[in-house]
């Protein structure tokens, strides 16, 4: 449900005693477990380190060739969650991309990368000039164009011709003046090394190229515009660059500006920009966490979320790994701590990208159209990145040749249902790549020793249509739900609780600041043994006092916008469940 934000203690209602959630505690959003996913499968990877309990680990497929495992377990030192996108890079049909916004100084969540390019998934990237220009401070090349180069050479992931390796790459050129060549320390660089030339393309974007010619500090600048290999402009400023269609920059500082003040408008040069080795797509790190199936060497640093990218030792499987950090469940790791994690998943070579804060891991779900959040980020939510390492699927979109059901609401609670609640399912028609497409079919509950949709399930379909249906709990125990469509045969298990006991919110205390401010708040019922199942709004009445809205924002929650001049506090929506909500919310009252 959504309520306005404002502390609860204010929140009187008559069929929702919100004054009693001000003890209750905060539940945390549960991880999806969307369709396809194994509960308890590894994936094939080694997840029982020494000393470590595993507490929870799924599987799913992602697009043919690509998995994703999920983990929860408990070390000697704390929790560690983490993800593992697993990629089999023989599979033709799987690609990869560096996506960005469109530039590489304008950063966005890595969701918003992806958004309608059809990745199916997608990781952070490169560490970058976070809050100046933003631009990644590493190579990367992507459709076998360099996009940022940097003279220094860095571990990278790197691909040619479908044969991946971890190896040292940097990106640098060539300057040539009439016959005189002059070193280029690079393409797009945050920052242009004192004495050095840098270029600049309309990759670049808008963002000022005062901190990369080092000003306010250097005092000897000079950049100079080249277009189809003539210089157009020559100047001894800076600032927020003007390019045309097809045109360079070429900005220098101390010698490097010398050179280029020789420039005169009309006159010929040659701009070459070249990396170490000739590859179509690399995302370099800052340093090896693992070489030859071994700790690479060196420095360690305190736990954090982290990304990291590691190959198998033939090279035909990526480990795309993320933990989470700074939270009660996941309190990061290491850089050694995910060296050894990253061997144990089988890496003969990997390479540490940029984590903490921006570790975002992003996969579509079986039946989606869109990848979805995949881990939680330690910021609290996504932060803005450069760019991001991005997976296609080439595999067909439109036939039908599989069928999966699933609850509506995320979570691996949302498979278990109250007696007397309700829980909204809905079927799914899988393509080879495992995009939803279209299927319609017909839906069947049984329990075991009941017959199909018999009275004596544990559940049973009060309402369905071709694509969804809606069961209602009734006696405690399993259920498998079916759904067929086309010859074809889905399943997903079910679990009725024990009846209700008692009720926890989704946040324990809201505030408010402003009219048309409004906040969210999802319900979760326990039983007596304190297994919990999300409640759908069908299952509520809600009411809230004068001034203050509040309605249904999807199955399992409510909002309410801040207050606006007075209105009659009004029910939402009607009851499925006739007994007061102080009822069960005593226990924490």
């Amino acid at each position: 449900m959504h309520v306005p934000l404002r502390p609860l203690a204010a929140l009187v209602t008559a069929g929702l005693c919100l004054t009693g959630l001000t003890a209750l505690p905060a539940v945390a959003t549960p991880i999806a477990e969307p369709v396809g996913t194994t509960t308890g499968d590894t994936g094939g990877l080694d997840l029982d380190a020494d000393g470590s309990v595993l507490h929870e680990v799924s599987t799913r497929a992602v697009a043919p060739g690509l998995d994703l495992t999920s983990f929860q377990r408990l070390e000697d030192k704390g929790w560690t969650s983490g993800n593992i996108l697993v990629a089999d890079l023989t599979e033709p049909t799987l690609s990869m991309e560096v996506l960005d916004s469109g530039s590489t100084t304008s950063p966005a969540t890595v969701l918003d990368q992806v958004a309608g390019t059809g990745a199916v998934a997608a990781v952070n990237g490169n560490h970058f000039d976070m809050n100046y220009t933003n631009a990644p401070v590493l190579t990367t090349i992507t459709g076998g164009e360099v996009v940022n180069g940097y003279r220094e050479a860095n571990p990278a992931f790197t691909l040619a011709d479908g044969v991946a390796a971890i190896e040292y790459l940097s990106a640098a050129g060539i300057l040539t003046i009439g016959g005189a060549a002059h070193e280029l320390a690079g393409l797009n660089r945050a920052t242009v090394p004192a004495g050095a030339i840098g270029v600049y393309n309309e990759r670049w974007g808008s963002a000022s190229l005062d901190r990369p010619a080092g000003l306010p500090g250097e005092t000897n600048v000079a950049s100079a515009v080249v277009v189809d290999g003539v210089v157009t402009a020559v100047t001894d400023t800076v600032g927020e660059p003007t390019l045309p269609d097809g045109g360079q920059i070429l900005l220098g500082r101390g010698a490097g500006a010398d050179v280029v003040r020789t420039l005169e408008v009309g006159q010929a040069v040659e701009i070459s920009i070249e990396p170490s080795s000739d590859v179509d797509l690399a995302i370099a790190g800052n340093v090896p966490l693992v070489l030859d199936g071994e700790l690479a060497n060196f420095p360690d640093e305190p736990v954090a979320a982290r990304t990291v990218l590691g190959l198998t030792e033939d090279g035909s499987e990526l480990l795309v790994a993320t933990v989470d950090g700074r939270s009660a469940t996941a309190r990061g790791l290491t850089r050694v701590e995910m060296a050894e994690l990253m061997i144990d998943l089988g890496a003969h070579s990997a390479v540490n990208i940029d984590g903490g804060g921006s570790t975002t891991m992003v996969a579509r779900p079986a039946g989606g159209t869109e990848p979805e959040l995949v881990n939680v980020p330690s910021d609290g939510s996504p932060r803005v990145v450069a760019n991001s390492l991005s997976f296609f699927s080439s595999a067909d979109t439109e036939e039908l040749t599989d069928v999966a059901v699933r609850p509506v609401l995320d979570g691996d609670d949302a498979h278990h249902v109250l007696p007397g609640l309700q829980r909204t399912v809905e079927g799914v028609g899988l393509s080879d790549q495992l995009a939803g497409t279209d299927a319609q079919g017909r839906f069947t509950v049984t329990s075991p020793g009941s017959l199909p949709n018999g009275d004596d399930a544990n559940a049973v379909i009060a309402e369905q249509t071709r694509t969804g249906a809606v069961l209602t709990g009734v006696t405690p125990g399993p259920a498998t739900l079916s759904y067929k469509a086309s010859g074809l045969t889905g399943a997903a298990n079910l679990t009725v609780l024990g009846p209700l006991d008692h009720v926890t919110a989704s946040t324990s205390q809201i505030a408010m600041e402003g009219e048309g401010d409004t906040a969210t708040i999802a319900l979760t019922g326990h039983d007596a043994d304190g297994f919990a199942a999300p409640i759908e709004v069908a299952d509520v009445t809600a009411t809230i006092g004068e001034g203050f809205t509040i309605a249904p924002a999807g199955l399992g929650a409510s909002r309410s916008p801040s207050p606006r001049p007075p209105a009659p506090a009004r029910p939402w929506p009607s009851s499925r469940w006739p007994a007061p909500w102080s009822r069960y919310l005593s226990p924490w009252a």
